[in-house]
C-alpha cells in the first residue's frame, strides 16, 4: 500500500500481513488430526498383528490336545507291536510348551515344520496352567516309557495303561483350561483395542469440529481482512487521485526523486520552468537540470540526508541556486526540498521556483 504522503510520488507497495493466531491454531489443529489419524492407523495395525499372533499361540496351546491324545494312541500301537514315532510326538509337545511359557522358536507346521516366534505367557495363570501340563506331560512320558518296557501279559499292564488314560484325560483338562485363558486374553485385549479406538475416535472428533470451527473463523477473518484491504485500496486511490491533481495543478515546480537523484515525478509546472516533457524527465538525473555548484549542494544535502537516523522527514531550504532548462539556459532559483524514509527507501521532493525576474546573487 502506498504510503499516505506527499513527499514522494504515488507507488503500490504490497503488504503482507502476520499470520494471525486464528492461523497457528489451524495449523496446529490440522496437525493434530493427522496426527490422530496416523495413530488410530499404527494402532489398528498394530493391533492385528497381536491379534494374528495370538490366534497362532491360541491354536499351539489347542494343538497340544491333539498332541497329548496322538502321543496317547502312539504308545498303545508301540505297546501292541506296531510301528509309530511316539518319540517325535512326545518332543514336538515339549518344544511347543517350552515356547508357549518362556516364548521363542514354536514349530506352527507339523507337514512342512514351519516355524515362528511367539511370546512368553502373558499372565501367571496361563504360566501355572502350562508348568502344570509340563510336569503332567514329564509324568507321562515316565510311564508310558515304563509302559512299553513291560510285556502286555504283565499283571501290571492294565494298571498302567489306566494311569497313563487317565494322565492323558487330566493333560486334556489343562491344555482346554490354557486355552480358555489365552482365549480370556485375547478378547481382553480386543476389548481393551475396542476401547482405545473409542477413545481416540472421540478426540479425532472433536478435533474435527474444532478444525471445522477454526476453518470457519479463518475464512471469516481472511474475508474481513479482503474487505478492509478492498477499502484501503479504494482509499488509497483516492488519495492518490487527489494527490496527483494537487501535484499536476501546481504553479510551483514539483519534482520528486530517489537517493540517486533519478527523477520519479515531473509536473506540469516542472515541465514548463525546464522546457521537457515528463516522459522524457522521468528516470533522468535531476543534476542535469542545475549548475555544478548548485547540483554539488544537492549531493550534500542528500548526503545529510543520510547521516540521519530515524524515519522523519528532513526539510531545508536555499536560495541563491541556479536552474537549467533543457535547451541549456541557466537561471536564478530557489528550492524547498524534503526527504523521507520508508522501508528504508528515502524520496526527496524538491519545490523549484524561478527568480529571473529577482534581483540574485549568484553562488
Amino acid at each position: 500500500m502506498a504510503p499516505r504522503t506527499n513527499l514522494f510520488p504515488t507507488q503500490h507497495v504490497s503488504v503482507t500481513a502476520a499470520p494471525s493466531s486464528i492461523s497457528y491454531q489451524l495449523i496446529a489443529a490440522t496437525a493434530l488430526f493427522i496426527l490422530a489419524i496416523l495413530g488410530i492407523i499404527l494402532f489398528t495395525i498394530i493391533t492385528i498383528q497381536n491379534q494374528k499372533l495370538d490366534s497362532l499361540v491360541i491354536d499351539l496351546a489347542g494343538r497340544q490336545r491333539m498332541l497329548h491324545q496322538r502321543h496317547m494312541k502312539e504308545v498303545i500301537l508301540v505297546s501292541q507291536g506296531h510301528q509309530a514315532d511316539y518319540m517325535t510326538t512326545r518332543t514336538i509337545a515339549f518344544e511347543t510348551l517350552q515356547a508357549l511359557l518362556h516364548g521363542g522358536v514354536a514349530r506352527v507346521n507339523l507337514q512342512t515344520n514351519r516355524t515362528d516366534i511367539i511370546p512368553s505367557a502373558p499372565s501367571p495363570a496361563l504360566i501355572e496352567k502350562l508348568q502344570a501340563q509340563q510336569t503332567l506331560l514329564a509324568e507321562f512320558a515316565q510311564k508310558a516309557d515304563t509302559f512299553l518296557q513291560n510285556s502286555s501279559t504283565d499283571s501290571h499292564h492294565t494298571p498302567h495303561l489306566h494311569a497313563l488314560l487317565d494322565l492323558t484325560a487330566n493333560l486334556h483338562t489343562v491344555a482346554d483350561e490354557a486355552v480358555r485363558l489365552y482365549s480370556l486374553q485375547t478378547s481382553s485385549k480386543i476389548q481393551w483395542m475396542i476401547r482405545w479406538e473409542l477413545i481416540i475416535g472421540a478426540m479425532v472428533a472433536v478435533l474435527g469440529i474444532f478444525l471445522t470451527r477454526q476453518v470457519l473463523r479463518a475464512t471469516r477473518a481472511l474475508k474481513e481482512e479482503t474487505a478492509s484491504r478492498q477499502q484501503s485500496e479504494l482509499s488509497l486511490q483516492e488519495s492518490e487521485k487527489r494527490y496527483e491533481q494537487i501535484v499536476t495543478t501546481a504553479k510551483e515546480a514539483i519534482i520528486t526523486m530517489t537517493s540517486d537523484q533519478h527523477i520519479l515525478l515531473f509536473n506540469s509546472a516542472a515541465e514548463s520552468l525546464f522546457g521537457l516533457p515528463s516522459p522524457s524527465a522521468k528516470g533522468q538525473p535531476f543534476s542535469q537540470f542545475l549548475s555544478a555548484q548548485s547540483s554539488q549542494w544537492l549531493t550534500q544535502h542528500i548526503h545529510a540526508s543520510h547521516s540521519r537516523e530515524g524515519q522523519e522527514a528532513m526539510i531545508s531550504e536555499k536560495k541563491g541556486l541556479h536552474g537549467r532548462r533543457a535547451n541549456g539556459q541557466e537561471f536564478p532559483a530557489e528550492a524547498t526540498i524534503s526527504s523521507i524514509t520508508i522501508s528504508d527507501q528515502t524520496f526527496f521532493t524538491i519545490i523549484f521556483r524561478d527568480r529571473s525576474s529577482d534581483v540574485i546573487v549568484p553562488i
